[in-house]
């Protein structure tokens, strides 16, 4: 994964930075870690590494909390440097941040998960009550964490301002769960309409990951008129050369062994999804997906980046040489748009409406993308490049203005 200081680099090619401000821009404002021991339910007692990154004082540290048995204080870091480009290139009031909890989740239990959430609130309470401190942390969920921790989080503070995603009674919004895949659908019609100058409608598309982010991104274009061919997740995939019926195949994951898509339609995978020709290929799993291993072997016109990262670098060199549009992290900032909007309401949720939160999104999104669009063109490289360079001349921009 491309991490924030080799962001920064590609960034200083295109921006003058004194070398006080290149150290400034380079080094997170807090790395934090903090071990957790405690007992499964099943009577095993386990060591828990946590890792917490909040890369500048520009606003609350925001990022959701990644648990899952492969999370290191590197990958938070990188993740942290992600939502740091991603919250300045949508011009929210947060630093970028990112907590990790590196546990087998497949040993977990529900009274395990409480007691793992419990614990990990109160470590680390002293950065999540937002009072007269210099920085803090806004939670939120990510991989294998849910609506359902975020509640007993704000529950156990006392401050419904130190989690987004929530439910509603604990001040959350009901158009939170789908913001990030409408996001990366809203933005994908955009880009057809506007800058293609075509409709969506009967484009083809196929999706990797049907969790939160692909199956709200499939359903949102299925509605609008695409042809969903190919959808994979973390047990194999299905295939429909006529198109998926995705509300279907949203009542059968539900039902499914393990929620996946498998067994639905025909048989699919990660390979051939890569290599087979869409109109539109959305990565929406983990990092590092594309690489410059099968990067040459893509055929799909448009990749739409609903992961964090799913592209490497080397990747999207080998991408733009042959002529494929990527539309970078922008895609998927619908999140933590909505997060924003979810912390303005938090005082009356109940009165916000799903479209009242899509209607933010789509402003903050939109208008965002055209920047960068504009920037690309200012200086002849690809929408990755110019997202990059626009971000960090935001940071810099608010740098200057306040010293340092």
């Amino acid at each position: 994964m491309l991490g924030y200081p080799e962001m920064l680099d590609i960034a200083a090619q295109y921006i003058n930075l004194s070398e006080g401000e290149y150290l400034k821009l380079k080094n997170p404002l807090a790395n934090i870690n903090a071990n957790l021991t405690f007992k499964l339910e099943n009577g095993e007692t386990v060591f828990v590494p946590t890792y917490l990154t909040i890369m500048n004082e520009v606003g609350p540290g925001k990022g959701g909390l990644r648990i899952h048995k492969s999370v290191t204080a590197e990958e938070v870091q990188a993740l942290a440097g992600l939502m740091e480009i991603k919250n300045r290139i949508t011009e929210l009031p947060f630093s970028g941040a990112k907590a990790g909890i590196c546990i087998d989740t497949e040993k977990l239990t529900r009274t395990d998960y409480d007691k793992l959430i419990f614990l990990w609130a109160e470590v680390y309470k002293p950065i999540l009550v937002p009072r007269n401190k210099m920085y803090y942390y806004i939670t939120a969920c990510d991989v294998n964490s849910r609506p359902w921790m975020m509640s007993k989080i704000v529950r156990y503070m006392g401050d419904y301002q130190c989690a987004t995603s929530k439910d509603p009674l604990d001040g959350g919004i009901k158009g939170r769960p789908p913001a990030t895949g409408f996001g990366v659908a809203n933005i994908t019609r955009y880009y057809y309409k506007e800058i293609l100058q075509e409709s969506l409608k009967g484009k083809t598309v196929g999706i990797q990951g049907f969790g939160n982010v692909g199956s709200y991104t499939a359903d949102y274009l299925y509605k609008w008129g695409a042809k969903i061919l190919a959808i994979t997740d973390l047990y194999g995939g299905v295939y429909d050369e006529n198109g998926i019926n995705v509300p279907e195949l949203l009542k059968y994951v539900e039902k499914s062994k393990n929620n996946s898509v498998v067994g639905f339609k025909d048989e699919y995978n990660n390979e051939l999804l890569f290599s087979s020709e869409f109109d539109v290929l959305i990565p929406a799993a983990l990092e590092d997906q594309i690489t410059e291993k099968n990067a040459n072997d893509i055929k799909s016109k448009l990749i739409v980046s609903a992961a964090n990262g799913p592209i490497t670098i080397k990747a999207q060199e080998i991408l733009t040489n042959n002529c494929i549009d990527i539309i970078p992290g922008i895609a998927n900032a619908g999140g933590v748009i909505a997060s924003n909007f979810e912390l303005m309401n938090a005082g009356d949720p109940q009165v916000v409406r799903i479209e009242d939160v899509q209607e933010y999104i789509n402003k903050k999104q939109i208008s965002n993308f055209k920047d960068i669009i504009n920037l690309s063109k200012e200086l002849k490289t690809n929408l990755f490049i110019a997202e990059i360079v626009l971000a960090i001349k935001r940071r810099l921009d608010i740098l200057r203005a306040v010293g340092f």
